[in-house]
């Protein structure tokens, strides 16, 4: 799982010192910019997952009411750095909802853990709102022990129910989700999934053949009911 941050900081040196922090534990750093017209510049180019922001910035907008202008467009967990501590500042920034309000000097691993824990919260709050896409068009964030890991739709094979809760096959690794199948349904919306049966959701990208009663990945075999028959048929170019 790849973190995108982008960080506002006006100092180059600790920009640099927090980049290669965050580097080194396999996170991508989309861009480093010193003032908040360039973060807000700088978003539209190129989305990030987490902001770091110091509160202290270069131009007229400081960190927090660059935090405020972001919010106004993009719903993107933002993190403070900052060496001001003062009951004014604590309050200006707690406004604007952070997921952390990290004081300079700062610990790099207290940086890297609030980083993964905003970002993660940011994944499981935005999954469980019932949000019809899964966070983005190509990919779903599927929860893997503590953490939730990018899985690309064109590696999902199927979906199954399990009662209240329903697992996710790809072509590599199994998942399982609190959602069950009929949430799953409305919120994965991509037209390459169709739902078979009343226990599965199947990609039809990658299936590998199918007869009058199961869909093929393989050796794996998926049964589908009669009254879904149309629509699987009207998914695949055949000759007899």
């Amino acid at each position: 799982m790849r973190i995108n941050v982008l960080i506002v900081e006006d100092d180059p040196i600790t920009a640099q010192d927090i980049a290669e922090v965050l580097e080194e534990c396999g996170m991508h750093i989309t861009d480093s910019v010193s003032s908040g017209e360039a973060a807000i510049e700088a978003i539209q180019l190129n989305k990030p997952d987490v902001v770091l922001m110091d509160v202290n910035l270069e131009g007229e907008l400081d960190g927090i009411n660059t935090a405020l202008k972001l919010k106004e467009k993009d719903n993107i967990p933002l993190i403070y750095l900052t060496a001001n501590s003062d009951k004014i500042t604590a309050s200006r920034a707690i406004s604007t909802q952070p997921s952390a309000f990290i004081t300079k000097p700062f610990d790099e691993t207290a940086i890297v853990y609030a980083i993964e824990l905003a970002f993660s919260n940011h994944i499981k709050d935005v999954f469980d709102s019932g949000q019809k896409d899964l966070i983005n068009n190509d990919c779903i964030f599927l929860k893997s022990g503590d953490k939730f890991e990018k899985v690309m739709l064109l590696d999902i094979l199927y979906i199954q129910a399990d009662g209240s809760y329903s697992h996710v096959f790809t072509k590599h690794k199994k998942y399982s989700s609190s959602n069950n199948l009929n949430s799953v349904w409305k919120k994965l919306t991509h037209p390459n999934f169709i739902r078979v049966h009343r226990s599965y959701m199947i990609n039809t990208d990658n299936v590998t053949g199918f007869d009058v009663d199961f869909v093929y990945f393989d050796e794996i075999y998926i049964p589908y009911s009669k009254n879904n028959r149309e629509q699987i048929l009207q998914r695949f170019n055949r000759m007899a």
